[in-house]
């Protein structure tokens, strides 16, 4: 999901909030590096808390147990463990139970089930991929026409 807004409709949406977010600081700053750093951090700061907290919960996961979610373009949101009554299993003792396999073999459904362990996965499918582009294009698109406005607001208000 790093790559995601360079793809589809997000990449013409992000190319317009850093137009409009270099404008706005250009107009604001009236110092042409001064405004180019600015935005250059800003439009930073705001793809990465969009990638790191955004997007995970503009639309809810879909939560499953059992093996990891088959399918291409899945995003897996996170997984845990817990008891088959319910509770929580801490990553130490999942950690512990898996440094005892052998090298290179993968835990399975019936070695959890030893333990009396469940995996869970929180995912989204890949079918959702054009909902979180519409979702993340259209804040961006708003926040673009307000950043344009702003703008153009404060050079008419200035004196000539």
């Amino acid at each position: 999901m790093q790559l995601f807004g360079t793809m589809g409709t997000d990449f013409a949406a992000w190319t317009l909030f850093s137009f409009a977010l270099a404008a706005f600081a250009g107009v604001l700053l009236r110092r042409t590096v001064t405004a180019m750093a600015v935005s250059l951090i800003a439009l930073t700061t705001a793809d990465v808390a969009t990638m790191l907290a955004l997007r995970q919960h503009e639309v809810a996961a879909v939560v499953v147990t059992g093996a990891e979610p088959v399918g291409t373009g899945n995003w897996v949101v996170g997984n845990w463990f817990t008891t088959t009554s319910g509770l929580p299993v801490s990553p130490g003792t999942v950690s512990a139970a898996f440094a005892r396999l052998p090298f290179g073999e993968t835990p399975t459904t019936s070695m959890l089930a030893g333990h009396h362990w469940l995996q869970w996965w929180s995912y989204q499918p890949a079918s959702r991929w054009w909902e979180f582009q519409l979702i993340e294009g259209g804040w961006l698109l708003a926040a673009s026409v307000l950043l344009i406005a702003a703008a153009v607001l404060l050079v008419r208000c200035r004196p000539a």
